[in-house]
């Protein structure tokens, strides 16, 4: 899988002459130190954050965007997510064909039911 971050580094070399610190980077992009902070090198930022960073530093947010491949298969929330994801999808498609009628057996229904359940 692959993320965008707006990448720390670039935007320290952006800075370079025109702001000393994140801090006068945060005055001129209107937007907190904390949100400066917080929103360089994480994948989890708002595009308003992207916007104003790249406007004070005058350059496209293209420009300060670095896109990594990230493996999310290692990270046991994201598993845990993916499964209960899985589950609740073979539910969905189980309720929706025995709804339709395609589901001749209801006891075979119930029995993905529990087993999914007891995971």
């Amino acid at each position: 899988m692959v993320r965008a971050r707006i990448d720390r580094y670039k935007v320290r070399q952006l800075m370079k002459g025109r702001y000393d610190k994140l801090e006068d980077l945060a005055a001129a992009a209107r937007i907190s130190p904390t949100t400066v902070s917080t929103g360089t090198d994480s994948y989890s930022w708002r595009s308003s954050t992207l916007d104003a960073i790249a406007n004070a530093l005058g350059c496209s947010p293209l420009d300060i965007l670095t896109v990594d491949e990230v493996n999310v298969l290692h990270s046991p929330k994201r598993t845990d997510q993916a499964a209960q994801a899985e589950r609740v999808l073979q539910y969905d498609q189980d309720f929706t064909a025995m709804r339709s009628g395609n589901y001749t057996n209801l006891d075979s229904l119930l029995a993905g039911v529990n087993a999914n359940s007891s995971q």
